[in-house]
């Protein structure tokens, strides 16, 4: 009987967690699903969140973690660079829109259409980010006491993309919104980067990426950083490129080398970890970061689809469910943990940052989790689907008939 009502439990486990499943993936608009990317999606945003929250406990404690103690000092060094999750993100954007252009070029697959590439970005991305700016916007005005005079320029250059150019600093609305004016820069240079596919030889085509990428690396390094040109560009594509050549060089990999198919190895799992473990001397000593940081992301993300246990993991439905909706998790993510903050400080607390960061980072998460996902089944979700407009336009349409 145990064993019966055991097993009639398990299957409505399961049946909640399929129905969570198919609500919360993420719609593609070709149907190509690459599991591991998700993965990895998550594991970018995670870090953006231990970074964020390891500075809101900071500056919320006043001193209560003093730099000091050595274990504090270095905790707090390693989660503020959390933010490395950005340029995860990017060698992901890299590899996410350089793979239908390559596919053509590479794969002789039938050619994307730059009307139908520019239309997704903006049905796709547009809405979700400008509803979370006005809504921010009025938080800034009705909670905040800021006057609609001084929010409502830094809205309309945070909605224009243009926020880190005019005002040399991170966007007031949404500090995050930086990240996306360069990913958007990206989008438009994309297809004609995609160009470099066109170059015969593999061999040539790869060194031309590496190339391109530490072209601009060397030029980021020679522009001095008190010129006129370092403070309105260096929150530019001109000074992230290396991460998106990245990415493109993991999609010929990926469609050459493996067809799409990556097989598994125990030694890639090494490789992989070794590799994210690399990343942390190669910033805590500042030695050619620019230049070591991108080769060790890709070289990590090849061990992502390569290792056996890195891509089981990243493949699991919690990774690939969560990383879908990181666009959310990203816009959505630091307001929600601010405001648990004040909560979670009453917690007990054992005085050191490599144990009380985690814990508030596990206790956060799950409302922030929560909260994100009904926003993406809301907004976002609907948002996926290349039709939206249409299916909207044609609700509206039945609901104005019915009323008549």
């Amino acid at each position: 009987m145990v064993d019966i009502v055991d097993t009639g439990q398990r299957s409505r486990v399961a049946m909640v967690g399929d129905w969570l499943y198919s609500k919360l993936s993420r719609v593609t608009s070709s149907g190509q699903l690459i599991r591991e990317i998700d993965g990895l999606r998550f594991i970018a945003i995670t870090a953006v969140v231990v970074c964020h929250i390891n500075t809101d406990l900071i500056k919320a404690t006043y001193g209560h973690y003093p730099a000091t103690v050595a274990a504090n000092g270095f905790f707090n060094w390693l989660f503020s660079n959390g933010s490395i999750g950005v340029h995860l993100f990017f060698v992901i954007s890299g590899f996410v829109l350089a793979l239908p252009f390559a596919q053509h070029y590479l794969c002789k697959k039938t050619k994307p259409k730059l009307g139908r590439y520019f239309l997704r970005r903006v049905t796709r991305l547009e809405p979700p980010y400008i509803l979370n700016l006005l809504f921010l916007a009025v938080m800034r005005v009705a909670i905040m006491g800021d006057s609609p005079g001084a929010v409502l320029p830094h809205l309309a250059a945070s909605i224009g993309y243009v926020h880190n150019i005019i005002y040399q600093s991170m966007s007031t609305i949404n500090q995050v919104a930086w990240s996306l004016e360069i990913e958007v820069q990206f989008y438009v240079l994309a297809p004609l980067i995609a160009k470099m596919f066109l170059i015969r030889g593999t061999a040539a085509r790869r060194l031309a990426i590496v190339g391109m990428a530490a072209v601009f690396t060397i030029a980021q390094n020679l522009i001095p950083v008190d010129s006129w040109f370092f403070n309105h560009f260096n929150m530019s594509i001109i000074y992230k490129m290396q991460y998106f050549l990245m990415g493109f060089l993991l999609v010929d990999i990926y469609l050459l080398n493996w067809k799409s198919q990556p097989e598994k190895c125990r030694a890639w799992d090494v490789v992989s970890a070794l590799c994210w473990l690399g990343i942390i001397p190669v910033l805590r000593f500042g030695a050619f970061v620019e230049y070591l940081v991108p080769a060790l992301i890709v070289i990590a993300y090849i061990g992502a689809f390569r290792g056996r246990l890195m891509s089981r993991l990243l493949s699991s439905r919690f990774f690939v469910v969560c990383g879908g909706m990181c666009y959310t998790l990203y816009l959505y993510h630091g307001k929600i943990a601010y405001a648990l903050m004040p909560k979670l400080l009453h917690l007990p607390h054992t005085g050191l940052l490599m144990f009380d960061v985690p814990m508030l980072v596990i206790l956060a998460y799950v409302p922030i989790l929560a909260i994100c996902a009904l926003l993406f089944a809301l907004i976002e979700k609907p948002c996926m689907r290349p039709d939206w407009p249409t299916r909207l336009k044609g609700a509206v349409l039945r609901c104005l008939s019915a009323n008549r």
